[in-house]
Order: C-alpha cells, then structure tokens, then sequence
C-alpha cells in the first residue's frame, strides 16, 4: 500500500479563485440543459464557475479557468461511448495539466459510488480509472465519498482532510 497522501474535500465543491471544478464532460460543448435543470456536474460548471454552455470542454480548462472538462463520454445519452482505456488516457491529461499549474487544486466533482454516473460508469469503475491512470498530483482533490470508499483505502494507507 502507498502512504501518499490524497487530498479531499466534503460536501459541494464551493468555487474560488484557486479551485478548478473538474467534470465529466463530451467533445460537443453540450454542457447540461439550464431550462431542463439537467446535465449533472457539467450543468454546476455552467452555473457556478464560468464554463460556456456551449463552450467545448475537450480535456482543458475552460475559459474562465474555473472548470476542467475531462471527457468521458461522445455525447449527453451515448452511456459508456468511451472504453475505459480511453477514459484513462483523458485523465492522463488532466494529470499533467494539473502538475503544470501546481498553484490550483483540481476538485473532481464525482461523488457517487455504486451509482452509475451519466456517462454509464460507476464511481466505483471511474475511481479504478483515476487510480489506473498513474501517479495523483498533489494538487488533485477527490470527494470524501471517493477517499472513504473501499477502493481508496485499499490503495492508500492515509488520506489528507483539508
């Protein structure tokens, strides 16, 4: 087991000038439905930290700076239109991203766990993505639900509360 410390927040991801809200998210610039209230964690980008709604959010920061779109699906519906291979490639990205500005705390917004999430994963499967996709920068926050889950604990001997 890795003694590495892994840093986690509790509750909603509340925005601030160092916090970059990381969310699932398509190729397209679909980012969530205001009118309809839905999209998940794509439509809080939108909401609460300056990401377009049409703004294409391809493995990147936002414009705002604020957000960062790690695709994990083709388009809003098309379950599980990404292979896990895949998926881990993209968080690859976010990773060295995330090492590139060190001064900023990427916060994953995934807080589910058995459920799957829109793109037809599981926290539970999109952990094992996160944890497959190599060394966690020290600067990238998962959920207390994440942290506190089986598969963390398994991995990692103590966890940092901040």
């Amino acid at each position: 087991r890795n003694t590495k410390m892994v840093k986690f927040y509790v509750g909603d991801i509340i925005p601030d000038k160092n916090t970059i809200f990381v969310f699932g998210s398509n190729p397209l610039g679909i980012n969530g439905n205001p009118s309809r209230g839905t999209g998940g964690a794509a439509l809080t980008a939108v909401q609460y930290f300056g990401v377009g709604l049409h703004e294409k959010m391809n493995n990147c920061l936002s414009q705002s700076k604020q957000a960062y779109g790690l695709v994990t699906i083709k388009a809003p519906g098309a379950k599980r239109s990404l292979t896990r291979n895949e998926i881990i490639n993209n968080i690859r990205i976010l990773y060295s991203v995330a090492q590139s500005l060190p001064e900023k705390d990427f916060k994953v917004a995934y807080r589910n766990t058995s459920k799957p999430s829109l793109n037809g994963y599981t926290g539970y499967e999109m952990m094992e993505m996160f944890l497959a996709a190599g060394e966690i920068p020290k600067n990238v926050w998962f959920s207390s639900e994440w942290v506190n889950s089986y598969i963390f604990k398994n991995k990692f001997t103590s966890v940092e509360l901040i």
